[in-house]
């Protein structure tokens, strides 16, 4: 299909889950969504990608639903109080304190004991993924299944296996591995149908040194023999894609789509002043490392294809931009020669100006408030205030106060309206 539109939803938490939800609104508002084919998420992309899947008939009951949850459920602190994790820590707590009261020396092996057992067997004692897919399924997806999902816009679920390196995808039709097809590992297919959506969700947003990784049991396998010889380990897909666009940019994918609109909820990483142990020393280098991927791959599936001429047009924004450095940067994209010459004829910029974007770079940036109305987008803009507030939103599962989630609603609607005007015009001949 020429023209295929595809929307990438990034990870981030329920941060990402409100700005993705901004989104979708202004995409539905201008008419764009309904045509958009696939949905490729990640992490906390992925809640709002499999609920509009299971929701998307009625979009301003989606909007409401998702609106209602977010500013409601608490899925850490259901996690704290969970019977799991109550019982768990009670009895640490009481093995110390009782073993402490009688001898130092038990008290130093039951120390050593757990310690053990800790390396050992974390996720089997303390199983969070567990715990968290529970409550996905009771505020967001109740018991529905993969075959649940709308056939239209396919809905694309990405967590990373660290057993091939790859993105492990689940969608309606079907889920797995293009290692277990393509690779050296023996070719696997799995059973898709009776897949808990939630469990996909967990997969996807099962951040590594928090969560215990998911793991495919062995009825979901078409050959249950395969279990026993291969099976994926799942963590969170913003290992391996924090943007959810390579599905959408892979030559060859069914999910390879033409046009992509790609909604960035990642925030400039802040700096800690300290690092005082070795937990806060690894959060900030996996944080480095997870920055660095996001920085290539942006370099990689937005830019480069289109310094290429190829047939994919991309409009990427991001937490965060500020509004008004946007249309500046479309015109740094058209000087380096990044824009084709179609995207730039929509605007009516003459060939004259795009040969010399740096001299006629006023004259550019006129034509271009006046061809996406910007002025109009602008008077909505967040306060400094405001956006500060926004992105100030960490990356978890806690709910958020209404007003920091009605400002990222808002600035992912101003973005993806200024980007999706400047980047792909052709959706709106």
């Amino acid at each position: 299909m020429k023209n295929k539109i595809g929307v990438a939803l990034s990870g981030g938490g329920f941060r990402a889950a409100a700005f993705h939800l901004g989104t979708l609104n202004k995409l539905d508002e201008l008419g764009v969504l309904p045509r958009v084919k696939v949905i490729s998420t990640i992490s906390g992309g992925s809640i709002v990608g499999a609920y509009y899947g299971l929701n998307n008939a009625d979009y301003a009951q989606f909007r409401k639903g998702l609106y209602e949850k977010l500013s409601s459920a608490n899925i850490i602190r259901e996690v704290v109080l969970s019977r799991r994790f109550l019982l768990v820590n009670l009895a640490l707590v009481a093995l110390i304190v009782i073993s402490a009261m009688l001898s130092t020396v038990l008290l130093i092996v039951i120390l050593v004991l757990l310690v053990i057992s800790a390396w050992k067997w974390q996720y089997r004692i303390m199983p969070l993924s567990n715990i968290i897919e529970a409550s996905y399924q009771r505020h967001f997806f109740r018991n529905t299944t993969l075959a649940d999902l709308s056939p239209d816009p396919l809905i694309a679920i990405n967590a990373t296996n660290l057993q091939t390196g790859r993105l492990f995808t689940f969608s309606r039709n079907k889920m797995g591995d293009s290692g277990y097809v393509y690779g050296s590992l023996r070719v696997i297919h799995f059973k898709t149908g009776r897949f808990p959506i939630a469990r996909a969700v967990m997969a996807s947003s099962c951040v590594p040194q928090f969560f215990s990784p998911v793991r495919i049991s062995r009825e979901f396998f078409s050959d249950p023999a395969d279990y026993d010889a291969c099976q994926p380990v799942l963590v969170d897909g913003g290992i391996y894609d924090n943007q959810g666009i390579h599905k959408l940019t892979q030559s060859g994918s069914s999910y390879e789509c033409d046009l992509i609109i790609t909604s960035d909820a990642g925030n400039n990483m802040p700096f800690i002043g300290s690092y005082n142990n070795m937990f806060s020393l690894l959060v900030r280098t996996i944080g480095l490392f997870m920055q660095r991927i996001k920085f290539l791959q942006i370099m990689k599936s937005i830019y480069q294809p289109s310094a290429k001429a190829t047939d994919k047009s991309i409009a990427y924004f991001s937490l965060a931009w500020d509004l008004e450095n946007c249309i500046p940067g479309f015109v740094d994209a058209l000087k380096d020669g990044l824009i084709s010459a179609e995207v730039a004829g929509k605007h009516g910029i003459p060939e004259q100006m795009m040969t010399d974007a740096i001299r006629y770079r006023a004259e550019i940036i006129s034509l271009l408030e006046t061809s996406v109305g910007y002025q109009d987008i602008l008077k909505r803009n967040l306060t400094e205030r405001q956006r500060v507030l926004a992105r100030n939103v960490k990356t978890n599962l806690i709910r958020l106060k209404r007003p920091c989630l009605d400002y990222l609603i808002r600035h992912a609607e101003n973005m993806v309206e200024l980007q999706v005007r400047l980047y792909l015009p052709q959706l709106f001949s």
